[in-house]
């Protein structure tokens, strides 16, 4: 969950970075949702006191070696428009490939 009232460019650069992330680690990102704004069943509390009572909802389904998890779990924390966040295993891939990323996603663009 995103703090409400945020640019849809910032939420666009949350996504990316956890997706960069699990590229970089060598996963493969399947899907990213965005669910829009949604009225919480209960107020959030931030460290910084601040009162949360809406928040943007997005989804990224990756696969990705475990220790990926523990990197993405950081940026999460770390980054001050995510408000809330859940990792959950989901058998989704029986293997995942080592796949070579190149550093700018602007080589993606070319295709």
């Amino acid at each position: 969950m995103a703090r409400p009232l945020a640019a849809r460019k910032e939420l666009a650069e949350v996504a990316i970075r956890a997706g960069r992330t699990v590229l970089e680690s060598g996963g493969i990102v399947a899907d990213v949702k965005s669910y829009g704004e949604h009225t919480l069943a209960y107020t959030i509390r931030t460290a910084s006191g601040e009162k949360i009572r809406q928040a943007n909802f997005l989804e990224l389904k990756f696969a990705a070696a475990p220790e990926v998890l523990r990197s993405v779990e950081k940026d999460l924390r770390l980054d001050e428009r995510i408000v809330r966040w859940c990792l959950r295993r989901k058998p989704m891939m029986p293997y995942v490939p080592k796949v070579k990323v190149p550093k700018s996603p602007r080589a993606f663009e070319d295709e």
